[in-house]
């Protein structure tokens, strides 16, 4: 896949967002459904997210049921990403299949284009937080409360507006989950980097699978409702240093969530300002 295809695809995925004026978010997956022609979208159980299947010249998409309903929203959006691929691609045979990474990256961030557009994100920003300074005021809360307006994940929202969007330059958003380490199977689980997010071109880099520092306003989070900030050194790949901490919990409170540990967290880090830092909960 070259950065052109990845170009037309956005572009295309942007167009066909535009189903979506008139209505209002979460938006509906159905125009995009009829869009393309797909008889039947099924819900069943899989071992799988979603697939997209071609049946006596028809087009059906399979999402798992299991799964809660934001997750069914992002799959099948991702499987109609897969038909902008191969709409945009030069080669009209070529069926681009969930065997590369870089295609099922792609399909992805084409599914969050697909459900939370840049026009909509913009307006919704112009209203919530006003033209002047809604740049500098992207917190925890704000993310949190994109992913539930659109319906998306909160990886998805961070995705939107730290990656694609660029919203908050000088800001990384970092999503853990209380899990094994991926790469080492049987590992203990621990509240550990899933995925991070931060605007293309600034040289950041951060692995998965680091695990939160006990003392953080991050581990915090996860065990206490509340949106937490403080001034840390922390060490992430690329991200050393001195930064302002914010942090918050997310997802459902429940038995199971007290198992594993806590709840998920989203973390927006800032290299330090040397202001004095606030604590809230």
């Amino acid at each position: 896949m070259n950065s052109e295809l990845a170009s037309r695809c956005v572009d295309e995925a942007q167009m066909l967002a535009r189903l979506h004026i008139g209505s209002r978010p979460p938006f509906s997956i159905t125009p995009l459904v009829e869009h393309f022609g797909i008889r039947e979208v099924r819900e069943r159980p899989l071992d799988l997210d979603a697939r997209l299947i071609r049946q006596s010249g028809e087009l059906l998409i399979e999402v798992n049921s299991l799964f809660p309903l934001v997750r069914r929203r992002l799959s099948i959006a991702h499987e109609i990403g897969h038909l902008i691929v191969e709409r945009c691609s030069e080669d009209p045979n070529m069926q681009w299949g969930h065997h590369d990474p870089a295609i099922e990256a792609l399909c992805n961030r084409l599914a969050g284009g697909l459900l939370a557009p840049d026009w909509a994100l913009e307006q919704h920003f112009e209203a919530e937080y006003g033209l002047a300074d809604w740049r500098e005021r992207v917190r925890c809360t704000t993310v949190i409360s994109v992913a539930s307006k659109f319906g998306i994940s909160v990886d998805t929202a961070a995705s939107r507006i730290f990656c694609e969007l660029g919203l908050a330059p000088r800001m990384t958003a970092i999503i853990w989950r209380h899990r094994e380490n991926t790469v080492r199977p049987g590992s203990d689980v621990a509240l550990r980097i899933a995925s991070a997010w931060h605007s293309k071109g600034s040289g950041v880099y951060i692995p998965q699978n680091k695990t939160s520092p006990t003392n953080s306003v991050i581990s915090k989070a996860s065990r206490q409702s509340g949106v937490f900030s403080a001034v840390e050194d922390l060490s992430f790949g690329t991200l050393r240093g001195r930064f302002q901490v914010e942090a918050s919990g997310f997802g459902p409170n429940s038995k199971r969530t007290e198992l594993e540990g806590g709840r998920n967290v989203l973390s927006l880090i800032c290299p330090h300002s040397g202001k004095h830092p606030s604590t809230t909960n």
